[in-house]
């Protein structure tokens, strides 16, 4: 249920940012682009665009920016110690809480972020590592923005974003072999030799 009630929160901000995105893409080529580099660019800035929406929001809502300047100067808003997450995964095995605590904060931490990475690659034709930075530099840039709001700034959901990002771009380094080495084996089979 929880899943779903994200999903739909989701929706308008995708539509809003397609009638605005498209227009202005189409506007702004020069050439003709390939399709398939124009959806991957289109789906990285949408990721990019989805994951804010989420992260600096108290309720997936635009009216759920909240700015609190006084969360900035109470420590209990931070986390500066790396890995701290398994310190309170552990607290909540045996309790109602834990599968919530591990979909939410590890593994939805993880997940959200492996899309960026394989956009971005697919997208900008980089590899591994500059997709891992991709994911990281987009994370700190979140928590910092989430010093002044009523959300918690924490190095573990980095670590986290940035494993998601590289686990992207690995994804996106086998998709893209697997097809170069079947167009290769495509062009093989239809060059014989008599």
């Amino acid at each position: 249920m929880f899943l779903l009630e994200r999903f739909l929160l989701l929706l308008p901000w995708a539509a809003v940012f397609s009638l605005i995105y498209i227009p202005a893409r189409l506007l702004s080529l020069k050439k003709p682009s390939p399709l398939r580099h124009e959806a991957a660019l289109f789906l990285f800035w949408l990721t990019v665009v989805l994951i804010l929406s989420q992260t600096l929001s108290t309720d997936g809502r635009l009216s759920g920016i909240r700015i609190e300047p006084g969360c900035a100067l109470r420590p209990e808003y931070y986390n500066f110690r790396p890995f701290d997450l398994f310190r309170t995964w552990r607290g909540y095995i045996g309790t109602d809480g834990f599968a919530e605590f591990t979909v939410i904060n590890v593994i939805g931490n993880v997940a959200v972020f492996v899309p960026l990475g394989y956009f971005f690659s697919r997208a900008y034709r980089k590899g591994i590592p500059a997709a891992t930075l991709c994911g990281a530099c987009l994370s700190v840039f979140i928590e910092i923005c989430q010093i002044p709001m009523a959300r918690h700034t924490d190095v573990d959901d980095v670590i986290l974003n940035t494993l998601g990002a590289f686990i992207g771009g690995v994804a996106a380094a086998i998709v893209g072999r697997a097809v170069l080495s079947s167009k290769k084996r495509k062009e093989e089979g239809g060059s014989t030799d008599d």
